[in-house]
């Protein structure tokens, strides 16, 4: 019997490695067989690829192939890199084929990752999220949602002017996508770049039912934009039981939020004590509304401990996690190093090093 369950386990780890193979891609043979790109060369003496990424631009996703060992333009790359966020070429991020799978090992060494691994691995795929979220309690008995009354802040869409908001409840609302009349509390700072917000607050009552409504904080009032993609006439959107904000994947402002409970409870106040989130941290780390990868699944560094990084200090720092990448003909296991980057002198952020191997 020991004999049959060995010889079964082998075939397994054939079976994982045809499916995993490519001859084409780069190997970790202990020779180098990729050709020095722009991004990548290879570390004998560690046995590893070793990649440096680009991401500085405010505007614009770099783009890398393992296959490749380089980055890329079209559409059959597998990871994007923008900013602080990684993304894979899938779901929510697709384009092309949309051929990429991942995974994340967070209590592994780097080394002792191998093509085994890939088999009992919890594989995952971009999807939309929001930078106003975990504003409402799920009861997972009856299945029905509670508003908790949670403070965010956030910017207008013309990026210059701060809003402080709550949802105080939903009334007849039902199964998804039907919210019922959504009730706000919220003030918005009139002053460009004030960071004052102590003012009186406003009450709104807003309709959305199984609707995709907008609001701007700005005229107090619901709006229908003709290209919401393309505008900055809404601020904030409901859809659903999700609340949009004008940024990201889902609009072109610059609507960060920031969520002004944890302001609030470091502070020893209630999360839902709208009146004494008086002011903006001057400082604080603001969010737009983003695809949820493998290597970002929260906005912030809390317990989950989810992101790539961890956030001190103002700096990013790797948790140096191993993650493994399946595309439609590899395997690939990679961890990353290094956000920052020496650039004339001065240490700069959005200048990934990680490294990588073909499993």
């Amino acid at each position: 019997m020991m004999r049959i369950l060995t010889l079964l386990s082998l075939a397994l780890l054939v079976v994982l490695a045809v499916g995993c193979s490519d001859d084409n891609n780069p190997t970790n043979s202990g020779t180098n067989p990729v050709a020095f790109t722009d991004t990548t060369w290879y570390d004998a003496a560690a046995g590893v690829y070793r990649s440096q990424i680009d991401a500085s631009s405010q505007d614009n996703a770099a783009y890398f192939s393992f296959a490749d060992a380089t980055t890329k333009s079209a559409a059959d790359w597998d990871l994007s890199f923008e900013r602080y966020v990684v993304n894979t070429n899938s779901g929510a991020s697709a384009e092309g084929t949309g051929h990429v799978e991942a995974a994340v090992l967070k209590d592994r060494t780097y080394e002792s990752v191998t093509l085994a691994d890939t088999a009992g691995a919890n594989w995952m795929v971009d999807t939309l999220a929001y930078a106003i979220d975990g504003w409402y309690f799920y009861n997972p008995t009856t299945h029905a949602l509670a508003v908790n009354g949670r403070v965010f802040s956030m910017l207008d869409a013309e990026g210059d002017n701060y809003i402080k908001l709550r949802v105080d409840s939903m009334v007849g609302n039902g199964m998804p996508p039907n919210m019922g009349t959504v009730y706000m509390t919220y003030f918005y700072q009139s002053t460009p770049n004030s960071l004052d917000l102590s003012g009186a607050t406003q009450s709104v009552v807003i309709p959305v039912g199984a609707n995709t409504v907008y609001f701007d904080f700005s005229s107090g009032q619901v709006v229908t934009p003709a290209d919401p993609l393309n505008s900055t006439a809404w601020d904030i959107g409901f859809s659903s039981y999700n609340i949009m904000t004008n940024s990201g994947p889902n609009g072109s402002a610059s609507c960060f939020s920031f969520p002004a409970y944890t302001e609030l409870t470091a502070h020893s106040y209630d999360s839902t004590n709208i009146d004494a989130f008086t002011a903006q941290p001057a400082k604080a780390q603001m969010f737009p509304d983003y695809i949820k990868s493998v290597f970002n699944r929260t906005l912030s560094d809390d317990l989950e401990l989810d992101n790539w990084y961890s956030y001190a200090n103002t700096e990013l720092t790797s948790r140096s996690y191993v993650y493994l990448i399946k595309t439609d003909t590899a395997c690939y296991k990679m961890q990353i190093d290094s956000y920052y980057a020496i650039i004339s002198g001065l240490k700069s952020s959005a200048h990934y090093s990680y490294m990588w191997n073909k499993l």
